[in-house]
């Protein structure tokens, strides 16, 4: 708050002057006079928002500077002083709206409380008519306000958008928008990751300059916690009017987070030479079904930093476009690796969550890096079939067959489950992965576990075979000589007779 204050007496004006700390109240004191004419000068070299003065003066009097103070700015406050109990004075006062009326000897106390109150009352005004503004921008970018007051008083001035936004820095951002509000930005919309916010100012040079602090403070803000923050600005446009076209060109820049990624401060200026037409036809020459196919996992790498490449060069028209190319890059090979018996089940636990990961990706680099990975895990299972190793499903229904096999309600179903895929997937993968029918490798299973159990004597055959998963003892029987090719006892008899030796037939 800025403060005059004016008396003919000197030492009253030099005791005002020094003895009260004005600072520390929150109040400049801009300058002071020794009459009345002195302060009506004053008042119109110095906008000021309070004034304090005595009555009696020579020229021009107290209430008739306060009433040409109040003229030039119908928001002054004041405070009056006398060394007269005089009524008429302190009614015509009053009738100008002064905060208070004094008599001399002036108590330092009782006006420090009242320039305190001042600067209340001062705060309260200026917060209530920011806070009106903001709302106001925010009713303009939805063209829901005509002409009105304060509008017209922003009609030729400068503006810009400013975009700030940071995953998972709720607290930071919070912090960062009261401190940009504080320091005069008027602050259009804040969430938990991003705040937009326009300076607004009557020169060029002083939006240009707050817009620079702002960015500079609040990066430094974020980088002291160690948090990444990408900043989007518009263009400096001359004219309230264009704060929606401001708004535009600043969320025109946050696009370019997409091709230059994180972190980075980005301006609407700088996509002159990013929206340029591209041909999309050499990101669909790249061919990354060969290099999966085969699991050539170098050749593979090699292709991704093609397409990055490519992508990069595509330009800011192609924003939704890269997005969906890659998208759709990742859905053409799985679909080519599916019909060449390679299904993504096979490889993920749950396809659908990473594909909703690449499609979530916010720049090119990451959307890459999701891409790559994937098709890198599916190069390298397709280069695991080629040397005989199992997937991961595979390989849980085979644990979970080892855990199970004696349980007479062991299913294909149920291993199906177990590995994640349904029935039919499960049934094609595992013979194509075994070389052998679910039913057939799990007669195997049991007909094994069978022969080293009989290497107990004294474990009996209906044992084994409630052991074995078999509840029905005619039916392990005939199972087992099938598979063996002689009964249970008989195989018993004859292991026995090769005194100790481990000879079992087993059947491949």
């Amino acid at each position: 708050m800025r403060a005059i204050i004016c008396d003919d007496d000197e030492i009253i004006l030099r005791g005002l002057r020094s003895v009260i700390d004005w600072a520390s109240l929150g109040i400049e004191l801009v300058g002071t006079a020794g009459n009345g004419k002195e302060g009506l000068a004053l008042l119109k070299e110095q906008r000021s928002e309070l004034l304090m003065t005595d009555i009696r003066m020579p020229h021009v009097d107290g209430l008739q500077l306060i009433e040409e103070g109040k003229k030039q700015n119908p928001e002054l406050m004041a405070i009056v002083f006398s060394g007269y109990d005089d009524f008429e004075y302190a009614r015509r006062a009053l009738k100008l709206g002064v905060q208070d009326y004094l008599t001399k000897p002036i108590n330092m106390d009782e006006l420090t409380h009242l320039a305190s109150d001042c600067v209340k009352r001062f705060d309260e005004a200026r917060k209530d008519s920011f806070e009106d503004r903001e709302d106001l921008l925010r009713k303009l970018l939805m063209y829901e306000v005509s002409d009105s007051g304060p509008l017209k008083e922003m009609e030729h001035d400068h503006c810009m958008v400013l975009i700030f936004e940071s995953p998972d820095s709720g607290r930071l951002m919070a912090a960062a928008a009261g401190h940009m509000r504080e320091q005069g930005a008027y602050v259009l919309m804040q969430r938990e990751n991003r705040c937009e916010i326009a300076v607004i100012s009557p020169t060029r040079m002083t939006v240009e300059m707050r817009a620079s602090l702002f960015v500079s403070h609040t990066r430094q803000l974020f980088s002291e916690q160690g948090q990444s923050l990408t900043c989007a600005q518009s263009n400096v446009l001359w004219g309230i009017r264009l704060l929606d076209q401001c708004y535009q060109e600043a969320h025109e820049a946050l696009k370019l987070k997409y091709i230059k990624g994180d972190n980075q401060n980005l301006r609407f200026q700088d996509i002159k030479g990013e929206g340029k037409e591209s041909d999309p036809s050499p990101i669909l020459d790249i061919d990354l079904i060969t290099p999966v196919k085969s699991g050539n996992v170098k050749l593979l790498e090699k292709r991704m930093g093609e397409l990055e490449a490519l992508l990069k060069q595509a330009g800011m028209d192609s924003y939704i476009y890269m997005q969906f190319m890659v998208s759709s890059l990742y859905s053409t090979v799985l679909k080519e690796l599916g019909d060449a018996g390679i299904c993504a089940e096979l490889v993920f636990e749950n396809p659908v969550e990473e594909y909703k990961k690449l499609i979530g990706c916010e720049t090119i680099g990451k959307a890459i890096g999701v891409l790559g990975e994937n098709l890198k895990r599916i190069c390298e299972y397709a280069g695991s079939q080629k040397s005989g190793a199992y997937s991961r499903p595979v390989v849980k229904a085979l644990a979970y067959m080892e855990e199970n096999y004696s349980s007479p309600a062991l299913s294909l179903e149920d291993t199906a489950a177990a590995a994640g895929l349904s029935s039919a997937r499960f049934s094609t993968s595992f013979k194509s992965e075994t070389g052998v029918a679910f039913t057939d490798y799990l007669l195997k299973l049991r007909m094994e576990k069978a022969k080293e159990l009989m290497r107990d004597p004294n474990r009996k055959i209906y044992e084994i075979a409630m052991m074995t998963g078999y509840s029905n003892i005619p039916y392990f029987s005939t199972a087992f000589k099938k598979y063996t090719g002689c009964p249970p006892s008989e195989y018993r008899e004859k292991r026995q007779g090769f005194s100790g030796q481990t000879r079992d037939s087993v059947i491949d």
